[in-house]
């Protein structure tokens, strides 16, 4: 609408200038006319002097009419030029100014011929010459030619009064559309302000609604110290009447012990900078203290405008659960020193009750003690069982049971479990089946834990079982659906392995299965006299679950039980690596003379992907150990140049093994690259300050471990 209404006021102003420009050149014209006409008249009345002074002189004989002549012959000459001048835009008038100049110059010879006959032969001869009508002739054309040239600007002169009579009208049309559009404009202009006036009221008005009725507290104050406009949430929380709140600088509601940051918080502010989160406590009312959570705004003005929210609860809440958290901590702690101290005091006594029966039993006792003396070895290994099971499931509930996750090969695994199992199912004619697992695939697991797992579910398969019955041990890979919309490599990892174990027992029914995984529930084996703690099957499912797996169950009544595992199928390490142990054999050469690597593992696969990478690394010779205690003994024995580390083995902790070689002379210097699954900053924290040289995590990056390798080497730290 201002585009509009500026378009056309330029509009009037250009019709009135230009109306302005055509008057004054019409003006012009009519002068330029009369000014012709004028010019015309003074030259014929020039030309009519000159002839009557000379007439005059041949008549009456006197010389003062000659002076008549001579000032009419002085001035025609410029006269005529001052017609051209005024002409010389016409072509028509410019041939007549010439023409009249002509003439007149013919009108002036003749004249001074007959003067000249008046003084050489007498008045009679100039008469005469006078009598032959040569002289009005030429005064006859004169008069024709100056009455053409008048005309002619007459003409001229109607002409432009009629086209600037024709503009004169066509620009009093243009003037009144104009002044009708602008009227128009000016009325839009009105209605359009009164909208917008109407529309920033109504605005305003749900301003003022909106912040009358917000939840949050709202505040706008002034650098000054004092509020100028709070809404009804701030009487609400603090029970102040806003006239309180108003009257009093508001720094006297803030808690003394954060006046200091509070006025942080508004030099923050005076500086023109945004306040995203700042919190300080408000007294209310009755006293109490409330917890206000503040942001804020500067404004050009110097006004600020502030939201705040009470978080009183909230930070009670988050002091609550932080206090519950440190009391779980504390239990914990409570609870791991607990487990330790148990350890220890029913291992002791255990040991003895068990070693002393054991020598008993290899002393030939009488026969009448041998049957108590088998009680006493079967009760105290029952009880041993019993012992450590209940400690690993509390350790798994404490979060301190020790996880290694890694690729491992189910088939070595099954192996050396049927050949644990086998000798037990012997002894009641039960066949195993699927021992030679024609598996060579590696699932996602920590190997002592599945080991573990295994021989728990075999050991049952073997108890619950009929005489002369089976347990057959199968696998089949599973395929994510296709239809789910995975990329590829996110297919490629979802693959899983399911490994069943079915035996040929009497079941388990519908009510029992949904009890099978509690502690310490044995369901009827009570009944039917079959040994054990009833915790197998609580602490295999927990064990399964830590290594990211999944444990079910099918059965059915004198049909037998399936016991199913379920792992994430991965890549083997030997497969993974040989790659980039190809791509890096070139760099044999860096390493300087031969040296000796001990790696500690009890993985079989990580230990054959090592002496693979080693293969390209023929100045390296590798020593393995799969136990902690081995490895320190070749440590001892063969001063290796760089030890290798797992964390999690068999018998000794990994971190324990670190701490011995840093405690004895003769390995303290020996640099320990520490290779685990457990990727958590704190643990590889914990390792490096515990005098490890670096930490590399599993799935190993070959060409990393091999620069790792290859800068201990020849970093001169040799023993």
């Amino acid at each position: 609408m201002v585009v509009c209404f500026a378009l056309l006021v330029g509009l009037a102003t250009f019709v009135q200038v230009h109306n302005s420009r055509q008057l004054s050149e019409t003006r012009a014209q009519v002068a330029h006319t009369y000014e012709v006409a004028g010019e015309l008249h003074e030259a014929l009345s020039l030309v009519v002097e000159a002839e009557t002074g000379v007439r005059g002189f041949i008549i009456a004989g006197e010389e003062p009419f000659l002076g008549r002549y001579d000032v009419a012959q002085t001035r025609i000459g410029p006269q005529l030029r001052r017609i051209q001048e005024l002409t010389a835009k016409n072509p028509e008038q410019q041939r007549r100014a010439f023409e009249l100049e002509r003439l007149a110059t013919e009108k002036a010879q003749f004249m001074a011929r007959v003067l000249a006959v008046a003084r050489e032969q007498g008045a009679d001869a100039a008469r005469q010459l006078l009598l032959t009508g040569v002289g009005v002739k030429a005064m006859e054309a004169v008069r024709e030619v100056i009455a053409a040239m008048e005309a002619e600007e007459e003409r001229l002169l109607q002409v432009t009064q009629s086209q600037s009579q024709a503009k004169d009208r066509m620009s009093l049309w243009i003037s009144a559309i104009l002044a009708v559009l602008m009227m128009a404009a000016l009325l839009g202009a009105y209605l359009l302000i009164r909208f917008h006036v109407a529309e920033r009221r109504q605005a305003e008005e749900e301003r003022d609604r909106f912040f009358t009725l917000s939840l949050d507290m709202l505040a706008i104050g002034k650098t000054d110290g004092y509020f100028k406009r709070l809404n009804p949430a701030f009487t609400q929380t603090l029970g102040w009447s806003e006239k309180e709140l108003l009257e009093r600088p508001f720094m006297e509601f803030v808690h003394p012990e954060d006046r200091a940051a509070t006025v942080g918080a508004m030099e923050h502010l005076s500086k023109g900078q945004l306040l995203i989160q700042f919190e300080n406590r408000y007294e209310t009312k009755d006293g109490s203290w409330r917890v206000l959570s503040w942001k804020g705004s500067p404004q050009p003005d110097g006004m600020l405008y502030c939201t705040a929210r009470d978080v009183t609860e909230h930070r009670q809440a988050v002091a609550a659960l932080e206090e519950a958290r440190h009391e779980a901590d504390r239990a914990n702690l409570a609870k791991s020193e607990f487990l330790s101290r148990m350890s220890h005091e029913l291992r002791t006594p255990m040991n003895a009750i068990l070693g002393f029966a054991q020598i008993m039993e290899m002393g030939n006792p009488p026969e009448q003690l041998r049957v108590p003396i088998s009680h006493i070895t079967r009760a105290g290994a029952h009880l041993l069982d019993l012992i450590n099971e209940v400690l690993d499931i509390a350790r798994i509930e404490a979060g301190r049971m020790s996880i290694s996750v890694e690729p491992v090969r189910l088939r070595e695994v099954v192996e050396e479990c049927f050949e644990l199992i086998r000798p037990i199912a012997g002894q009641r004619s039960i066949r195993l089946e699927g021992g030679d697992l024609d598996c060579d695939r590696h699932v996602l697991a920590d190997r002592q834990r599945l080991k573990q797992a295994l021989l728990n579910l075999l050991s049952n398969a073997v108890k619950f079982n009929r005489d002369g019955g089976s347990v057959t041990l199968t696998y089949e890979e599973r395929e994510p659906d296709r239809t789910s919309g995975m990329t590829s490599r996110e297919f490629a990892q979802d693959q899983r392995l399911r490994l069943n174990i079915a035996d040929t027992g009497s079941g388990i029914s519908a009510a029992d299965v949904l009890r099978l995984f509690e502690p310490f529930e044995r369901l009827d084996a009570d009944r039917r006299g079959i040994e054990g703690t009833g915790l197998g099957l609580a602490l295999t499912k927990r064990l399964i679950e830590l290594m990211g797996a999944s444990i079910s169950v099918e059965s059915e009544e004198d049909r037998g039980s399936v016991f199913s595992l379920e792992f994430n199928l991965v890549q083997s390490p030997m497969a993974r690596g040989e790659a980039s142990a190809a791509g890096t054999s070139g760099s044999a050469a860096g390493l300087i003379g031969s040296h000796t690597v001990l790696y500690i593992e009890d993985n079989l696969s990580n230990l054959q992907l090592i002496e693979h990478v080693m293969i390209h690394r023929p100045g390296v010779k590798l020593l393995a150990a799969m136990q902690g205690s081995l490895g320190l003994d070749l440590a001892r024995e063969h001063r290796p140049q760089l030890i290798l580390l797992d964390l999690n083995l068999p018998d000794i902790p990994g971190h324990e093994v670190l701490r011995r070689l840093r405690g004895e002379i003769a390995t303290r210097e020996i640099p320990v690259v520490i290779i685990s699954a457990d990727a958590t900053p704190g643990e590889i924290q914990r390792m490096l300050a515990a005098g490890a040289e670096d930490y590399l995590t599993k799935p190993l990056d070959i060409k990393k471990f091999l620069s790792v390798v290859g800068k201990h080497l020849n970093s001169g730290n040799n023993v």
